[in-house]
């Protein structure tokens, strides 16, 4: 198979290592969750929900670059991969350091990551969680089309 090409269908299995079952001192709350174009895994710890959704929006040319302007009037989230991979910014309740908050990411690749603390886990926690995402594994253009 070609680097640029996608096997037609994806499995949760190909997910597991994205989406793993503990990321301390979150633990998932469902397994991995595969609807028509997304996955999804829910997170729990004490009283923090974190939920995790991954789409494919495709590779559109300039997509990357229009999301990575629109992005920079938000505070910019950092990730585990080069800023030319991967952007994400932080849409918060507040300007306040411990204010509630919601993390958007957009791949090169095509993915989206929509990391949802429905309105109560703060920047840290999300940011925390994300330490565990192993999203370089979402940079990769073989993996399975959702």
């Amino acid at each position: 198979m070609a680097a640029t090409e996608r096997s037609p269908t994806a499995s949760a299995s190909e997910f597991d290592k994205i989406l793993p079952d503990a990321a301390p001192p979150f633990l998932a709350t469902t397994p991995i969750q595969l609807g028509q174009g997304y996955v999804r895994r829910a997170y729990v710890s004490g009283r923090e929900s974190i939920e995790i959704t991954i789409a494919n929006f495709g590779q559109e040319a300039g997509a990357f670059d229009r999301w990575v302007a629109g992005s920079a009037n938000y505070p910019q989230a950092r990730l585990s991969l080069p800023a030319a991979q991967a952007n994400g910014f932080f849409s918060c309740a507040s300007d306040l350091a411990d204010a509630p908050c919601d993390l958007h990411i957009q791949l090169r690749s095509g993915f989206h990551v929509e990391v949802m603390g429905n309105g109560r886990v703060s920047r840290q926690d999300l940011t925390r969680l994300m330490t565990h995402i192993r999203l370089g594994l979402l940079a990769d253009s073989t993996l399975a089309a959702l």
